[in-house]
C-alpha cells in the first residue's frame, strides 16, 4: 500500500523543455494544496459551528492517554470533508499538511490523527452522544440569526444513499432500485442552511418516523423563538396522517403534496378539461388552480386541499397540495411550496461537493455520526458562501465549484518567530 511517506523521494520524468530536463519531485515541505483552508477557519473562529459540536460530545477516554481531543478530531474531518477530502484514509496523507494543523488544531508541526485515530473517533461515539451532537447542529442554524426571524420554513426531504455491503439498516429501495439508506435532509427554506439529518432505513418514511424527528426540531425553534411561525413543507410521503395531526395540533403551518391515490379521480376533472381547452385555444401552457374542503379517510377532520391544473395543448396534468395556510390558491402553489425544488438542490450540492453519501460504516451510529460531521461540513459551507463570498461572483456557486476555484488552491508558508506568512500564486484567478 502507498503511503504519503512512499512519495517523498519519487522523481517523475517528462518530456524535455527545450532542451531542459523536465521532472517533478514531491518533496517540498510546508507546502499545502487546499490554501483557501484559511478562509474556512475564519468563518470558523466566527461561527464558533466545529467547537460548539465538539462540546457536546462527552470524552470518555482516560484523558492522561489521549492525544488528539475530541474538537481537533471533529475538526480535521469537518475541515476533511470541506475541501473534498471525504475519506478517512484521507487523513495518513493530510495530517502533516500545514495548513490543515493550523486550521483543526490551531498549532503548526503538531502531526495531526491517522486513519486507524479517526476510524476508532467515528464508531465510538454512543447514542446520546449522537442526540446532543444532533441538537448542536440545530443550535449552529438558529445561532445564524441576529434575532427572531418572522418565519422558518421547515423543509424535509429524504435521498437515498447506496450502500456498500451488509450494512445495519439497509434495505432494498423499489424507487432506487439498490439497496440504500434513506437519510432525511433538513433545512431552512428560507436561508438554505442545514438544520439536522437524520439516518433512516432505506425505505419509504412512515407518519411515526417524520413526527419524532419534526418534534424535536419544532421543540427546539421554539425554545428559542417562541413567536416565530413555522412552515412544514414537503412532498407527499409526508402527508400522513400523524405529521398532519401532529402539526395542527402545535399550530406549525404546513403545505405537503398530495398524491392523486388520495382523491376522488374525477374530483378536478371541469378544471383539468377548462386548461386543456385554453391551452389549444391560445398555443401555450396554461395553468388554473381550485380550491376545495376534503376528507381522506385517514384524517380526523376536512382540510384544505388545492388543485393545479396545466393544459399544454396536448394533455392536462394535476398536482395537488394540502394546506392549513391561507392565502391565494395560485401564490401558495407557486411561491411557497414549488420553492420546495431548492432542497433537492441543496442535498445535491451536499452529495456531488461534500460526499454525504460516504457512509460506508457497517454501524448504524457509526454512518450517523458521519451525517453530522457531513451536517456541520455544510453548514460551514454554507456560512462562507453566504457571507464571505457575498456580492461576488461565487455568491451562487455551488461547493463543488467553490473548492475547486477557491479551497483548492497550493500554498508555501513561510514561518519566522513573529510571523507565519502563506504565499499563494501569483497568477490565482481567485485572488480578487
Amino acid at each position: 500500500m502507498n503511503t504519503p511517506d512512499s512519495f517523498q523521494d519519487v522523481s517523475l520524468p517528462f518530456s524535455s523543455i527545450e532542451r531542459h530536463k523536465f521532472e517533478v519531485q514531491f518533496s517540498e515541505e510546508d507546502t499545502s494544496s487546499d490554501g483557501g483552508l484559511i478562509l474556512l477557519r475564519e468563518v470558523e473562529k466566527q461561527t464558533g459551528h466545529i467547537e460548539n459540536f465538539s462540546n457536546s460530545l462527552i470524552d470518555s477516554r482516560n484523558q492522561s492517554y489521549v492525544k488528539h481531543s475530541f474538537l481537533e478530531l471533529s475538526s480535521q474531518r469537518i475541515f476533511q470533508m470541506a475541501t473534498g477530502n471525504e475519506d478517512c484514509n484521507d487523513c495518513d496523507f493530510l495530517k502533516n499538511d500545514p495548513l490543515f494543523q493550523i486550521a483543526s488544531k490551531n498549532k503548526l508541526g503538531s502531526t495531526l490523527s491517522s486513519q486507524p485515530t479517526m476510524s476508532r473517533f467515528e464508531n465510538s461515539i454512543s447514542q446520546s452522544n449522537l442526540l446532543r451532537a444532533a441538537y448542536a447542529i440545530c443550535d449552529n442554524f438558529l445561532n445564524g440569526f441576529a434575532k427572531a426571524p418572522e418565519v422558518i420554513i421547515i423543509d424535509m426531504d429524504p435521498t437515498e444513499n447506496r450502500v456498500y455491503g451488509d450494512q445495519q439498516l439497509a434495505l432494498f429501495n423499489g424507487f432506487a432500485d439498490d439497496y440504500c439508506f434513506m437519510p432525511f435532509h433538513v433545512y431552512d427554506g428560507i436561508t438554505g442552511q442545514l438544520i439536522t439529518t437524520v439516518l433512516r432505513p432505506g425505505k419509504t418514511p412512515s407518519g411515526t418516523e417524520i413526527v419524532t424527528v419534526l418534534k424535536r426540531i419544532v421543540r427546539r425553534i421554539r425554545a428559542r423563538f417562541p413567536d416565530t411561525k413555522l412552515i412544514f413543507r414537503a412532498d407527499s410521503h409526508h402527508a400522513r396522517a400523524e405529521v398532519l395531526t401532529y402539526l395542527d395540533k402545535h399550530g406549525v403551518g404546513y403545505i405537503i403534496g398530495l398524491s392523486k391515490q388520495y382523491l376522488p379521480r374525477n374530483i378536478c376533472k371541469n378544471l383539468s378539461e377548462r386548461a386543456l381547452k385554453l391551452s389549444k385555444q391560445e398555443f401555450k401552457k396554461v395553468r388554473l388552480f381550485h380550491s376545495f374542503q376534503h376528507q381522506v379517510s385517514s384524517w380526523e377532520c376536512y382540510r384544505r386541499v388545492i388543485c393545479r391544473a396545466e393544459g399544454n395543448a396536448s394533455e392536462a396534468d394535476l398536482r395537488y397540495i394540502v394546506t392549513n395556510l391561507t392565502g391565494k390558491t395560485q401564490f401558495l402553489y407557486e411561491k411557497i411550496y414549488c420553492d420546495r425544488g431548492n432542497a433537492e438542490l441543496r442535498i445535491k450540492d451536499s452529495k456531488s461537493g461534500l460526499h454525504s453519501d460516504r457512509t460506508s460504516c457497517h454501524g448504524k451510529e457509526a454512518n450517523q455520526f458521519r451525517l453530522l460531521l457531513n451536517a456541520v461540513a455544510y453548514q460551514i459551507m454554507h456560512s462562507f458562501r453566504e457571507n464571505i463570498l457575498k456580492g461576488t461572483q461565487w455568491a451562487k456557486s455551488t461547493f463543488k465549484t467553490i473548492q475547486l476555484k477557491i479551497l483548492k488552491v497550493s500554498a508555501r508558508l513561510e514561518v519566522k518567530k513573529t510571523f507565519i506568512r502563506v504565499h499563494m500564486p501569483k497568477s490565482c484567478i481567485t485572488k480578487q
